[in-house]
């Protein structure tokens, strides 16, 4: 809203004063660790968008190496705060009247120590502010973060050979979890999930990689239980990497349809 608005623009005016207050030196130093926080940010974007493309095997091994760094990628925006803070904190309160030259008379002794104090308090005003911002970030980082609760499997029974689900049951873009039994006793998990207009993800509550560890709904996303990759909503119902399983369907003007001899293909991943 607008108080966001105007802490930002007092932020970026306050940042802005502080580093023009730096020396060259400083602000190279504080300048390379931004840029290598924002590098690492990119590798690790460049590497799921591979993934996604095919171009680097999606193995387990691999899944599970990257995950954990994908899935905090936003963090990196802390990283980033983090990094200004302690840089602007180091730079603030390092003394630099010591070394001020005695040979100076008293007025150019005074314009000197009147641009340090002048200097630091821009910098010290822009690490407060910092620290407010983390303090903002971090409790809604924690709220954000509460205890996600999963929605049910509801057992289904088909008619005619095949499942039937109304689309207005789907309205509301939340993740929709079905079961079925089969006569072998095998319960299969599905869900569906509405994408966009007339959109929808139809696909097996498991994946090639990670088996049935099943899918939960955060906001736009998916993810795995498992490995807690996250996918976009958009992409469930795309093959490959930790996108949960495509399941064949059909379509009418209310309604989708899932045959039962569909669904039983996949029957011996859940029955392990």
């Amino acid at each position: 809203g607008i108080i966001g608005i105007i802490l930002a623009f007092s932020f970026g005016i306050i940042l802005i004063k502080a580093h023009k207050k730096m020396n060259l030196k400083q602000s190279k130093n504080l300048t390379s660790i931004v840029y290598l926080v924002s590098l690492i940010r990119l590798i690790i974007l460049g590497l799921y968008g591979l993934m996604l493309k095919g171009v680097i095997s999606a193995t387990p091994e691999f899944i599970s190496a990257l995950a954990p760094f994908y899935n905090n990628v936003n963090r990196f925006f802390y990283i980033f705060l983090a990094v200004i803070t302690v840089g602007l904190t180091i730079i603030a309160f390092k003394r630099e009247d010591r070394n001020l030259s005695e040979g100076l008379n008293p007025a150019q002794l005074r314009k000197i120590k009147a641009h340090i104090r002048n200097k630091n308090r821009w910098i010290r005003a822009s690490v407060g502010i910092m620290v407010f911002f983390i303090a903002l970030l971090t409790l809604n980082y924690v709220y954000a973060n509460q205890t996600v609760q999963l929605t049910p499997a509801v057992a289904i029974e088909p008619a005619n050979g095949e499942f039937t689900i109304e689309k207005n049951e789907l309205v509301d873009e939340k993740l929709h979890r079905y079961s079925y039994q089969t006569k072998q006793g095998t319960i299969i998990e599905f869900f569906l999930i509405k994408k966009a207009e007339d959109a929808y993800g139809v696909v097996y509550d498991a994946c090639e990689i990670c088996g049935t560890a099943g899918y939960f709904q955060k906001d736009d996303q998916v993810i795995c239980k498992n490995c807690n990759v996250v996918m976009n909503k958009l992409t469930i119902g795309f093959p490959g990497g930790c996108n949960p399983i495509p399941l064949k369907y059909t379509t009418t003007k209310k309604k989708i349809k899932i045959k039962v001899s569909d669904l039983i293909e996949r029957e011996k991943l859940f029955a392990n």
